[in-house]
């Protein structure tokens, strides 16, 4: 096969895309239906990358995109997915039930005042994009407060098809965020807000990320399990203890793992690895994160990853230190800075291809992606 080589219409397709600091999974659902989750930006032709790949697999992308899922708000996963959403006119818009309470939408609203003033683009920015574009495809007489995302949880079915002569039964369920993690994360959220006196803040990570919107995808046989950037929570009713225990998780063993927040301990579970993948070489596929002064995955993530299987492969490696040619300016920047990096390396893909009758894989790697 090559990379412009589309899927059969029996084959579940997994593909992630991340040049070093973004992300992005392109999902064949069978029949030439794609679900997108997340968005990233090539840095070659500065657009969405999922577009390019999906043109070039001659996918009409305004009604076979069926939905774009955002699995939370950080920048790295949401720069470009209002032009995702404006390409995919037939596609459904679903994020996390976090975003759904009236604390997140005033979260956006300072923010993106903050941004127009800044001219700094966020995940937040993105959103309230994202936002306009629901509006402006608003059914005539739909009340302005009715239109929106779909508000995903634990639990919820995202979408679902029936078998039919030419492909198996096909689904996508969220197993996160929990209940109990919504409570706790919209407190967090809250805490963002300017209070009377205060200047506007910019947007900052909240962490743990524990409103990560994790999915599991059934097609025929086949299993695979989007980590998003979830990590393990304080409690047993929170992160991966949580989704450990949903409804949904299927009682059948995964065979393709997207691994969770880059690969960090944080989001580690040995739990999911023993009790939810494969029990020998789980398809495992993760993407990077370059940016500061501590890169993820660490060596010690990677070999903690290798001790559960022999099958981890990485869409790029760590982007290597910047060279400006000036020996003096350098020493000068590395006063302030230990070190400093390109903002984003060369793009990488990993596409895993499964039989959805079978679950035989086909693993093929592009651009800057590599075994780990």
């Amino acid at each position: 096969m090559t990379l412009f080589d589309a899927p059969k219409p029996d084959e579940l397709e997994v593909s992630l895309f991340g040049p070093g600091v973004g992300e992005c999974l392109a999902v064949h659902l069978g029949l030439g239906d794609w679900l997108v989750v997340d968005s990233c930006i090539d840095p070659a032709t500065r657009e969405p990358v999922v577009i390019g790949y999906l043109h070039d697999l001659n996918v009409n992308i305004a009604t076979h995109v069926k939905q774009l899922v955002v699995s939370h708000w950080h920048d790295d996963h949401m720069k470009g997915a209002s032009r995702i959403l404006a390409a995919a006119t037939g596609a459904r818009f679903v994020c996390s039930a976090a975003f759904q309470r009236d604390e997140f939408k005033e979260f956006i609203g300072a923010s993106r005042d903050l941004n127009m003033r800044t001219r700094e683009s966020t995940g937040v920015e993105e959103f309230a994009k994202i936002m306009q574009i629901l509006l402006s495809r608003r059914e005539a007489g739909a009340r302005k407060e009715t239109v929106g995302p779909e508000w995903a949880r634990a639990d919820y079915i995202l979408y679902r098809r029936p078998a039919t002569n030419d492909a198996p039964a096909c689904e996508v369920v969220a197993l996160s965020p929990s209940s109990a993690t919504l409570s706790r994360g919209l407190h967090e959220i809250a805490s963002l807000l300017p209070k009377l006196g205060e200047s506007r803040r910019a947007a900052v990570s909240v962490e743990p990320n524990e409103t990560s919107l994790v999915l599991c995808v059934r097609f025929g046989n086949a299993l695979c399990l989007l980590g998003a950037d979830l990590e393990n929570g304080s409690g047993s009713n929170v992160g991966w203890e949580a989704v450990l225990k949903t409804v949904a998780l299927p009682a059948e063993r995964v065979h393709v793992f997207k691994v969770p927040h880059h690969g960090s301990e944080n989001a580690y579970h040995s739990g999911v690895w023993t009790g939810a993948l494969l029990p020998q070489d789980p398809i495992a596929i993760v993407t990077p994160f370059a940016r500061g002064r501590k890169t993820l995955p660490a060596p010690e993530d990677l070999a903690r990853m290798k001790q559960h299987t022999k099958r981890l492969y990485c869409t790029s490696p760590r982007a290597p230190r910047a060279t400006l040619g000036d020996p003096m300016v350098e020493r000068t920047i590395r006063e302030v800075a230990r070190d400093f990096r390109p903002r984003a390396g060369r793009m990488g893909q990993v596409r895993v291809r499964l039989n959805a009758a079978t679950a035989t894989p086909t693993i093929e790697l592009f651009g800057a992606a590599f075994p780990a």
